[in-house]
């Protein structure tokens, strides 16, 4: 882990800076990444859809709860970010799945993997990303970047617990938030 602060911690100043809406600068000597995100003259949606899905996984955080069905999901995220994932998989299907992947030789195994990383996300398995012993970046801060873009693009600031981390769930969370890209920039090109 980046820093001793406990994830809790972090959850709490991700919250704080969700509710004063921070400007997207580092903490020195920490990880964190920057984003450039595309919007379709949209910006102000996107934004805003990003903060509510944030809430939502804050206040589970702070009340310690975590919620393992789908449909519990479905009920307490925002339709317009749910309805974006690929459709959930039946005990039945993910068995079927599961029988025919094991029967692959090595090879076809790692080729099928490849085509894995492509396919649309399902809500569960983005949730589950999400989960306290599994969530390895917080919200930092962000800002509409320039007046002549300033419904299409915007920048954000995501503190790292760690220096290693998947991308895809966080341009995931973004995509189903309405982004239309999302690019990793330097934090120094900014400034």
């Amino acid at each position: 882990m980046a820093d001793n602060l406990s994830f809790y911690e972090w959850v709490r100043i991700e919250r704080e800076r969700l509710l004063i809406n921070a400007f997207p600068d580092f903490i020195e000597n920490s990880y964190g990444e920057t984003y450039v995100i595309e919007c379709d003259g949209n910006v102000e949606e996107v934004r805003k859809l990003v903060k509510e899905v944030l809430f939502v996984f804050n206040n589970l955080y702070i009340k310690h709860k975590w919620i393992d069905d789908i449909e519990q999901w479905k009920a307490i995220l925002p339709h317009q970010f749910t309805k974006n994932f690929a459709r959930e998989l039946t005990i039945e299907e993910v068995e079927k799945e599961r029988d025919w992947f094991y029967s692959l030789a090595y090879k076809q195994k790692l080729e099928e993997a490849k085509k894995a990383a492509y396919e649309p996300w399902r809500l569960s398995d983005w949730a589950e990303t999400m989960h306290p012993e599994n969530r390895v970046w917080f919200w930092w801060g962000d800002t509409i970047l320039g007046e002549r873009t300033k419904d299409n693009y915007f920048v954000v600031a995501i503190k790292l617990l760690d220096d290693y981390y998947s991308f895809n769930p966080i341009k995931i969370f973004f995509k189903n938030c309405g982004a239309k890209n999302i690019s990793n920039i330097s934090q120094y090109d900014l400034y």
